[in-house]
């Protein structure tokens, strides 16, 4: 299950955890992220995925409008099977712009390439567009290990993490790959 619990004495306590997502698809819920809007105290937003099995992956989000207090139904904001893809999206997290926006941020793993995939939001998270193919938006362009050893990472080291500039509205967006060097890749 995804569940959230809510502090309102700076963590000295906590309130019972209202739960958001309970497993419906036989792989469980995966990576949940929480984040409050930076521009409105009373809204926050939690996002996971639900695995089917790894053909099939379902990116969901529920919001509170105060201050997680209560929680709305869950919204599929994308589904690999609506596409026909063999795919597995994770790793998501949501972002608030200075001008109201929403942007949910995730991987996409496939055959193909690995690849970011955004989201927008412009009703305060009610719809997410766009829901198709073109969500696929910036080759990752991830390498990956020739030789496995124990050492390699090759299950978590590919994951973003976002951050927004909060006067300008820019996103960035950095996720470590496998080369050699070990290094970051960033995009903005």
């Amino acid at each position: 299950a995804v569940a959230v619990n809510v502090s309102r004495d700076g963590g000295l306590s906590w309130s019972d955890p209202a739960t958001l997502s309970l497993t419906e698809f036989p792989g469980g819920e995966d990576k949940p992220s929480i984040s409050a809007d930076p521009f409105n105290p009373n809204r926050v937003y939690a996002t996971w995925v639900n695995y089917s099995d790894l053909t099939r992956t379902v990116a969901r989000v529920s919001r509170s409008t105060d201050g997680g207090e209560s929680w709305e139904e869950p919204r599929t904001t994308y589904d690999t099977m609506d596409f026909g893809v063999t795919a597995v999206i994770n790793g998501f997290q949501i972002l608030a712009l200075p001008d109201g926006t929403l942007v949910n941020v995730g991987r996409f793993f496939s055959a193909e390439g690995d690849r970011l995939l955004t989201q927008r939001s412009t009703d305060g998270g009610l719809t997410w567009a766009p829901t198709d193919a073109t969500a696929l938006s910036v080759s990752l362009n991830i390498t990956r290990p020739s030789v496995i050893t124990p050492d390699s990472d090759l299950i978590r080291s590919f994951f973003t993490s976002a951050a927004v500039d909060r006067n300008t509205g820019d996103l960035y967006v950095v996720w470590r790959d496998d080369r050699d060097e070990g290094g970051f890749q960033a995009v903005t």
